[in-house]
């Protein structure tokens, strides 16, 4: 597996880990990746900080490359209305819905971390 393009996902709580004098984390992130999330690199991997909402109990952090991942569109339906009330032009509904999977044989790809109970 390649050594580039890799990625680490963190929660806020496991992002104090550039603190420790152990670890230097480069900070010179270009405004393009900052916008997909990306906050710093450790490595060669980006760090990419997530909401501890959106992952499941005890998440520590995981590191992938996306070799490992195919993310396909499931659904993507549009509808316009011509001639809305209230609206002048065309008016666009739409919803876009996708999923993701492991592929089995690049699953060590991916690598899970929990944290210990507290």
């Amino acid at each position: 597996m390649s050594e580039t393009n890799r990625f680490i996902i963190v929660t806020l709580s496991m992002y104090a880990l550039k603190k420790s004098k152990d670890i230097m984390m480069e900070t010179d992130i270009g405004a393009d990746l900052r916008l997909k999330g990306v906050i710093s690199s450790l490595d060669g991997a980006m760090v990419i900080k997530v909401p501890a909402i959106r992952l499941p109990e005890g998440f520590g952090f995981l590191m992938c490359h996306p070799c490992a991942t195919v993310a396909p569109v499931k659904l993507e339906d549009y509808i316009i209305h011509e001639c809305s009330p209230g609206i002048n032009g065309a008016l666009v509904e739409g919803r876009i819905c996708y999923d993701a999977f492991v592929l089995e044989n690049k699953a060590k790809a991916i690598y899970y971390q929990t944290q210990p109970a507290a």
